[in-house]
């Protein structure tokens, strides 16, 4: 495994250096976006989330949900939901009602759906295929870490 390759290394030198400006607005408040609000502001990041529905993450159990909402609060992430996007500009993100979002860069964290057809295509194959992380179901990094786990201890 090369050393850019290791996990470790990756999440270090992220911190050192990353190809996002100081100001990063992510459309969409799923736990993709959540997630990379939470790795951006650990990096030094101003951001703020808008989602158009009227929750963020609402993927998560309530009590996680808060808890992770409450932690991005404390960072100084701006959570916007009930929000939508009218245009991006250079000069940043507006929003329906007449606000802007200043933004160096804007990230579309939105519409994700599994995709199983490839673990469907070797199962075909192979009866010990499992599908895990997204292409089962969309969800958090830990959960498809578990699965991958649990996935590993059946063979």
């Amino acid at each position: 495994m090369g050393l850019l390759e290791k996990p470790r290394t990756l999440a270090r030198l992220s911190r050192l250096w990353m190809p996002l400006g100081r100001r990063v607005v992510i459309v969409g408040g799923g736990l993709v976006g959540i997630e990379l609000a939470e790795f951006l502001s650990r990096r030094g990041r101003e951001v703020a989330v808008v989602e158009q529905g009227p929750y963020l993450a609402p993927e998560l159990a309530i009590p996680r949900r808060w808890r992770a909402l409450d932690e991005l609060r404390r960072a100084g992430v701006e959570l916007l939901s009930g929000s939508a996007v009218e245009r991006i500009d250079t000069t940043g993100v507006h929003l329906t009602g007449g606000r802007t979002l200043a933004a160096d860069h804007v990230v579309l964290a939105m519409g994700a759906e599994p995709d199983a057809s490839v673990a469907e295509r070797l199962a075909a194959a192979h009866p010990d295929v499992r599908a895990i992380g997204d292409c089962d179901r969309v969800g958090m990094l830990a959960a498809a870490i578990e699965a991958g786990a649990r996935a590993a201890c059946a063979l």
